[in-house]
């Protein structure tokens, strides 16, 4: 019998080391340490977590057996870890960028990466979703495409915008060339979400997707080809992300323009309008791996986000924008979120035995009729040296509790709870999650309308008990914290990342008259106001976002053939319609940062991102910037060339520009460059050489140098404008029309 056993012992050792050939040891922690929560999550969900749990070496090989043999699902992951382990490892590895690798892999792959010494961790993310003519007006982008810089227009020109979105429609003329309708301005689409039929195929470097050319496009446009490309934006959002970034409006005579009209594009396309984070950095490096080949520059624009994360740039894709932007010719622009009025996050700092208390409001709804699980998903984040005790008590009284490092579900009349604190796994910024998840209980009952008290406790303090607590997904509509922080702390991820150029937005239309003739107002909302919707910061680690605002309230712009609107949101220029939200704000940015670039390609998005803040504009709205609702102000793209010096470097020579608009009414500007340091002055005269007004006196920093002349209390007439300094002496001649 002994005998027996130590064959049968042998055997087992032999076939262990087989399957683990390559990895000298498992480790004697548990498989999942290094499992974000969110995956964590998945594994627990599907019964796989069992599995990993199993997998020791002093156990039969059943375990790793079946982990083996498990082909699906796959998971889109994000691996943090060094070059080294990368390449032990063995996997197609979608994305490689320092310290980060991106790849879809199964639950084989996932222990031997958890077991692997140089993989600090595995993450998956929460799933991020979209964000829901005047407005070029309202950042001056008009003046920037008429030449007002130095007599140049920029509108983007051998720039590349990534729109990372739903799609895009690319029959719409917005995106074809000025002069020729069977070419496209659109240089490729990847749509992640295709699986390659016949002759397509995947794009270099990737395995999923499908990636259709600039050929593939205009083909169809000729008609050579009917429905060969199969990636159709249904949803609309991502074609009007992209108009408002760059389309051309010749569609109806230029009356839609977008940001930069002459950029061209690349497309990343999430037909259903969900993003895992491992995606979206896949996304990114397409784009700009693409417009390097190209020698481009390119800005991507990320109208995306959600609350999943720990709001701190520690998340993979906020790495990733963060490294991206420090590159030459990269930026990227990202939306701040749409929860600004939404009242989903409740913060507080306690000490030791200290206790908080707070409200979650479920507000009364019609559970799903199709049985699919009612829910309301909230995570609370705390430094990872405190023990909190958690205590949830339901509208009828049930009390439900747990402390860090319990996972915790339980079953009530009110719906199921379940309190899982994750207690292995924290951040790089030493943050641990708590989540609380209320949903329909065992015997098909959904969460209770009415006020869920939440009771958090301080057990430790070593830290002093920082918290902050988010409504991250609802199946009901609008459930709220009772108190909360309003506005502050609710952009949302991966706009709390430190390299994105986050964009708020402003109200730039609040009326509007339909296609069928009706008149529409936004209610609440104050003309050149901050959006109610507009999320604001800070960040949880105390940054300052978001860093700009832009218009974001009604914002005409293409409409996909595919998609189906509302009736009020159709604009009478067929063709065209509106939408609201920081997804609309954010392509304005990035507009702007294609202008930028076509000034100086080789600028760091970290650069663009300066160059937009120290060119905010200011007004009794935005108050003394820079502020957690506003960031640096509104967006002016004019404003953003006084920063001569960046975009262009230090002047050459003393230059006296011609004002603009010129004739003008009221209001003119007066442009010039200065080569060095110097004392001097801008004056205004009358046609009779009497002195009208001192504009500026005082020393002149080497740059372009950018100022108003309001002209609305003079008589009609001409007038002169004269620059003197040490060294140079220049007048020129302006025309009022009152």
């Amino acid at each position: 019998m002994n005998n027996k056993y130590l064959s049968y012992r042998s055997i087992r050792n032999a076939v262990l080391l087989c399957v683990l050939f390559w990895i000298p040891l498992l480790s004697q922690e548990p498989v999942i340490t290094k499992f974000d929560p969110f995956l964590q999550r998945e594994l627990k969900n599907s019964g796989n977590i069992t599995l990993f749990r199993q997998a020791e070496p002093d156990i039969p090989s059943a375990a790793l057996s079946k982990i083996r043999q498990k082909s699906e699902p796959l998971y889109n992951v994000i691996f943090h870890g060094s070059d080294a382990a990368f390449d032990d490892l063995g996997l197609h590895f979608n994305t490689i960028l320092d310290g980060i690798a991106t790849a879809r892999v199964n639950l084989w792959d996932l222990l031997k990466a958890a077991h692997h010494p140089g993989i600090r961790e595995i993450e998956v993310g929460g799933m991020m979703t979209v964000y829901l003519n005047h407005s070029i007006r309202r950042i001056n982008a008009h003046s920037v495409h008429q030449g007002e810089i130095m007599n140049v227009p920029y509108k983007g020109k051998n720039v590349i915008i990534g729109v990372v979105d739903t799609g895009i429609d690319f029959f719409h003329p917005d995106f074809r060339d000025m002069s020729d309708q069977n070419r496209s301005r659109v240089l490729s689409i990847w749509d992640v979400r295709l699986d390659p039929e016949a002759h397509e195929r995947h794009p270099d470097g990737f395995d999923y997707g499908v990636e259709y050319t600039r050929d593939d496009i205009e083909r169809e446009l000729r008609g050579e080809t009917q429905r060969a490309i199969r990636s159709l934006d249904t949803n609309g959002h991502g074609t009007h992300v992209a108009g408002i970034a760059g389309g051309n409006g010749m569609q109806f005579n230029g009356k839609y323009t977008g940001v930069a009209p002459e950029a061209e594009f690349i497309i990343v396309a999430f037909p259903d309008g969900s993003f895992y984070p491992a995606e979206v950095v896949d996304a990114m490096n397409y784009i700009f791996t693409r417009a390097q080949q190209l020698d481009r520059p390119a800005v991507v624009n990320l109208s995306i986000g959600g609350h999943f994360g720990a709001h701190d740039g520690t998340a993979g894709h906020e790495y990733a924008i963060t490294r991206f932007s420090q590159r030459s010719g990269n930026a990227i622009a990202v939306a701040a979120g749409n929860s600004g009025n939404d009242q989903i996050h409740f913060g507080q700092s306690l000490s030791p035995r200290e206790e908080a208390d707070f409200t979650l409001r479920i507000p009364s709804y019609t559970p799903d009729a199709t049985g699919d699980t009612d829910r309301v998903l909230k995570l609370l984040w705390y430094e990872s040296t405190d023990i909190f005790r958690v205590t949830i008590t339901s509208p009828n009284g049930y009390e439900i509790f747990a402390e860090s490092g319990d996972s915790i579900l339980t079953q009530t009349s009110d719906g199921a709870v379940e309190l899982d604190t994750f207690n292995n796994f924290a951040n790089q910024k030493n943050a641990r999650i708590f989540l609380i998840d209320i949903h329909t209980n065992s015997e098909g009952t959904p969460p209770a309308s009415g006020e869920w008290k939440i009771n958090v406790r301080n057990l430790s303090g070593v830290s002093g008990g920082k918290f902050n607590a988010w409504i991250v997904s609802s199946s009901m509509d609008f459930p709220w914290l009772i108190p909360n922080t309003g506005r502050k702390y609710t952009v949302g991820v991966p706009g709390t990342a430190e390299g994105a150029i986050t964009v708020g937005a402003f109200v730039s239309r609040r009326t509007w008259t339909a296609r069928d003739g009706r008149r529409f107002e936004s209610p609440g909302a104050v003309n050149l106001d901050l959006a109610l919707f507009s999320s604001g910061g800070p960040t949880r680690d105390g940054r300052l976002k978001p860093n700009i605002s832009a218009p974001g309230l009604m914002i005409g712009a293409p409409t996909s053939q595919y998609a189906d609107y509302n009736e009020p949101l159709l604009l009478p220029e067929e063709g065209y319609h509106l939408l609201a939200g920081t997804s609309m704000a954010t392509p304005h940015i990035a507009g702007i940062a294609a202008l930028i670039f076509q000034a100086n390609p080789h600028l760091t998005g970290n650069q663009v991102r300066e160059i937009i803040e120290k060119s905010g504009a200011t007004d009794g709205f935005t108050g003394v910037v820079p502020n957690v609702d506003w960031g640096y102000g509104k967006a002016d793209a004019v404003a953003m060339f006084d920063h001569f010096e960046i975009t262009h470097g230090i002047p050459e020579e003393f230059v006296l520009y011609q004002s603009f608009p010129n004739p003008f009414n009221a209001q003119t500007t007066i442009r010039f460059t200065i080569p060095e340091a110097t004392q001097g002055k801008l004056v205004v005269y009358d046609i009779l050489g009497r002195k009208v007004e001192v504009i500026v006196e005082g020393t002149f920093e080497p740059r372009i140098h950018t100022y108003p002349f309001d002209a609305s209390g003079l008589s009609s007439g001409i007038y002169f404008y004269r620059l003197e300094t040490d060294h140079f002496t220049e007048t020129q001649k302006m025309i009022y029309l009152r």
